[in-house]
């Protein structure tokens, strides 16, 4: 159902919609959703986006997935707007992005798909809303107006597969590393590695970063990484990981993580981790070079890998720079108390 006079508190915004997408929803309107999505990104970030019939099928997908919420904005029922928002990594956070036709912006769709989302959200009890945008932006303007906080600012980085440079990454790969093996999984990871791999995920709060509070990392243990497992399964999607093991052991030292869905086309990695006793041993290149090539090997409709990293991290940086990724763009994370911008939006 779409709401052709939006209501935000004592305001009404004439021709503004607000749809929530469902599974069910028709062709034209995931394609519609899709399109708005596509064209803020190939402006914004520049990037490229899967062909119309790909991203619905994508998009079907993911509404099975019950910890993501998705809704369109209309202007006069014509979609020029789309939201999104997802859990986060921190406790009582979620991540959100909202997308408006550059061209269509002014009207109040954008507020209106964000009143959905804090609506939404406060209900779910989340306490803290994340998103990206970029510097200088109206976007940007518009959050820190908000009451918005900065955060990292991050590089988004990518790997394209149609160039890629299967020499550099074979020589990362079979570069000898004493007293360490490659281990690949996908799906759920091995009894064996399970607890070992749940304690090395928890170091990600060792990288370099200004937006982590102490204690926001999850506390990872073998039910919680068992738990994540079934819930990938239920939506169709796995996670893959190769790690680097010490040999003869069942210790996980380092790994990249990357979830692949049955009709994945762009990727994305989630993690990658490097044990604080085993850096500076080249793991992080070595994993990073083993899964961009297991990748191009098994799946050969993949075009490009994506990864994310604080500027700070230059350590990682410089290992995504040798396994040919290179700098797409730059974006500043920004987080809002829910309660505040509730207040603000008059809700």
């Amino acid at each position: 159902m779409v709401w052709m006079a939006f209501s935000l508190g004592a305001v009404r915004i004439p021709g503004v919609g607000v749809d929530l997408l469902r599974p069910e929803v028709d062709e034209l309107r995931l394609a519609a959703w899709s399109d708005v999505v596509r064209a803020v990104g190939a402006i914004e970030r520049g990037e490229y986006a899967p062909a119309p019939a790909q991203s619905c099928e994508r998009l079907r997908e993911q509404l099975s997935d019950p910890r993501t919420t998705r809704w369109a904005g209309y202007l006069d029922g014509t979609v020029i707007g789309a939201a999104e928002v997802r859990p986060a990594g921190e406790p009582k956070t979620a991540f959100t992005r909202i997308y408006v036709l550059p061209d269509m912006r002014g009207h109040g769709v954008g507020r209106s798909l964000l009143t959905e989302v804090v609506r939404d959200q406060r209900a779910a009890g989340t306490e803290i809303l994340a998103t990206t945008v970029l510097a200088d932006t109206p976007g940007a303007r518009y959050a820190l107006h908000l009451g918005a906080t900065v955060g990292d600012e991050l590089v988004i980085n990518v790997l394209d597969f149609a160039t890629l440079d299967r020499a550099v990454l074979e020589r990362s790969v079979t570069t000898d590393h004493d007293g360490y093996q490659l281990v690949h999984w996908s799906g759920r990871a091995p009894d064996l590695l399970v607890d070992s791999y749940a304690l090395a995920k928890r170091a990600i709060a060792d990288a370099p970063n200004n937006h982590l509070p102490p204690g926001a990392v999850v506390v990872w243990d073998r039910d919680l990484v068992r738990q994540s497992e079934r819930e990938r399964a239920d939506r169709g999607v796995e996670l893959w990981v190769t790690a680097a093991a010490v040999a003869g052991t069942s210790t996980v030292a380092a790994f990249p993580a990357v979830e692949v869905g049955r009709s994945s086309v762009d990727v994305g990695q989630e993690d990658t981790v490097v044990v604080g006793e085993h850096r500076r041993h080249g793991l992080a290149t070595w994993v990073k070079a083993a899964m961009a090539l297991r990748l191009a090997d098994e799946l050969p409709n993949v075009r490009r890998l994506s990864s994310t990293t604080a500027v700070a991290n230059t350590g990682m940086r410089a290992v995504n720079a040798r396994t040919g990724f290179r700098e797409l763009t730059r974006r500043l994370l920004v987080t809002i108390e829910i309660a505040g911008l509730a207040e603000r939006l008059h809700l």
